[in-house]
């Protein structure tokens, strides 16, 4: 069951912002790249748009990768947007999957469409994080997180929209600027959700990778038992600032809060 995203937009728009302080090159320069090759392959004659077809999964499996790493003040390298290759049958499964779920959707009329291609709007960032998913149960996944959600994201989108009529003004440079920003945002929007549904960023089964809840004993994935020996549970994030904290860190290296004891209660919830 699905619980509603429970941070303002606008807020989750300068956590944004505040996740590309001394990044914004990275995430200009890799952004680039991202639009360079899509629009790179589509170019190739006859055979683009097959190309197309089978790396748009995978690269958008990357681009989600990179976001989420952004947003989580983690160590993002623009080498991630390739990354999904290393899933390439499930990215290219949930790309065609969907597409033929939005284009049956938008025989109805065009605004079924956009509402089934909202719901699919986490597929790629539940991909990212699970070795083990199929596109199927992605998709189905990404639908139940979106259920009561979707107008929120939504209104999110159209936050920028805006921002999109001044980077026009410009010639088109603003838009250097506005992907990543829009990228990151939406990366938050996900992360937002995740921890509405009790799902705490960060903490993930050592064995599978998938996300684990605070109170989860085993991994609900592959019933791996969860202890602080043996999984990332220990280092988590700060609770202040959502940055990255290993376990023996007392201070977020991050805004300075001190940490220690939110692992300790962490730790406490875990094997209770």
């Amino acid at each position: 069951m699905s619980t509603l995203s429970s941070t303002e937009n606008k807020v989750l728009m300068a956590q944004g912002r505040e996740s590309l302080k001394g990044k914004w090159g990275l995430g200009i320069g890799t952004t680039v790249v991202f639009m360079l090759v899509m629009i790179a392959v589509q170019l190739i004659p006859v055979a683009g748009w097959l190309i197309s077809l089978l790396i748009s999964g995978s690269m958008s499996i990357g681009l989600a990768s990179f976001a989420l790493s952004l947003s989580r003040k983690q160590d993002a390298t623009l080498s991630q947007i390739f990354s999904g290759f290393q899933k390439f049958g499930v990215g290219l499964g949930a790309y065609v999957l969907q597409l033929i779920f939005v284009l049956l959707w938008a025989l109805l009329l065009i605004i079924p469409g956009i509402i089934a291609a909202i719901s699919y709007s986490m597929t790629y960032y539940i991909i990212a994080e699970n070795d083990s998913i199929g596109p199927l149960e992605a998709i189905t996944k990404s639908k139940e997180m979106m259920r009561g959600n979707k107008w929120k994201f939504f209104c999110l989108g159209f936050r920028f929209v805006g921002w999109a009529l001044l980077c026009i003004l410009t010639l088109g440079i603003g838009f250097l600027w506005l992907f990543p920003y829009m990228i990151v945002s939406f990366a938050q929007f996900y992360d937002d959700l995740k921890e509405s549904n009790g799902v705490t960023v960060g903490k993930q089964c050592s064995k599978c990778k998938s996300p684990i809840k605070n109170n989860d004993k085993y991994c609900t994935k592959c019933g791996t038992a969860i202890t602080i020996e043996n999984n990332a549970v220990s280092e988590g994030a700060c609770k202040y600032c959502k940055a990255p904290t290993k376990k023996n860190d007392k201070y977020c290296t991050h805004c300075g809060k001190k940490v220690n004891s939110i692992i300790e209660d962490s730790s406490s919830d875990i094997l209770s």
